[in-house]
């Protein structure tokens, strides 16, 4: 009987779960190379500022949700609007992270904290490179996604040679739930991200300085009191 209940369960998971491991640092800080990530396909639309898994060009990606069906999406210095609700953000300053191929190339930049539906997350823009200005409807039944790492990250604006493009709702695959496994940048396990949700307010790397992390939370404790966009007027 026993067997039989655990059998139930694994198949259980499998139906609603799927388990990803992300070989890329598009979404630095939130997700670092190598974490190990839980999508719950019980929850396959969107919601503002959700990650979500999902398949481009036979791909498999994970990126935030910015902008749903029906929205009015545009970029202007890295600055994200929706429907000309410009998503709040809060600045903690200079930051860095190291990437984990050999070369070990160190990127530089600053960091914000966004605040976009029931999420705040930081975002990365690294110094020297140019953003991407783009404006977008999103079509009907789609969301367009991106990366917390903005200058390291191919999603929506640069789509369709840079036209910008979004995901259909038949190629999502669900919501990023949970890091269940992640390693810190000296390849330990990194006890503070282990069954992290994504829900849980934002942690920065331990490399990175005290400075950064004291005015994290005060962005954080200094909340806006509006995070959700306004509908799109018509």
């Amino acid at each position: 009987m026993l067997d039989v209940i655990l059998i139930a369960l694994h198949v259980g998971l499998r139906l609603t779960t799927e388990a990803y491991k992300v070989p890329s640092a598009s979404m630095w800080p939130a997700i670092e190379v190598q974490d190990n990530i839980f999508v719950s396909r019980v929850t396959r639309y969107a919601a503002y500022g959700d990650v979500i898994a999902f398949d481009h060009e036979r791909v498999p990606f994970l990126k935030r949700a910015m902008g749903l069906s029906g929205d009015h999406v545009e970029f202007r210095g890295n600055r994200p609007s929706i429907n000309g609700w410009q998503v709040p953000r809060c600045s903690i300053g200079q930051i860095a992270y190291k990437d984990r191929e050999p070369d070990g190339h160190v990127h530089q930049g600053e960091a914000f904290v966004e605040f976009l539906g029931e999420y705040q997350y930081v975002v990365f823009e690294e110094d020297g490179i140019p953003g991407a200005d783009i404006q977008f409807d999103v079509p009907l039944g789609q969301v367009f996604v991106v990366g917390d790492n903005r200058m390291n990250s191919h999603d929506s604006r640069f789509w369709n040679g840079g036209r910008g493009g979004a995901v259909k709702a038949d190629d999502v695959r669900g919501r990023a739930t949970v890091t269940w496994f992640a390693l810190d940048e000296n390849g330990d396990l990194d006890t503070r991200r282990v069954m992290r949700r994504f829900a849980d307010p934002p942690l920065l790397p331990e490399s990175v300085g005290s400075g950064a992390k004291t005015k994290l939370d005060a962005c954080i404790s200094n909340k806006p009191s509006s995070t959700h966009p306004p509908k799109r007027s018509r």
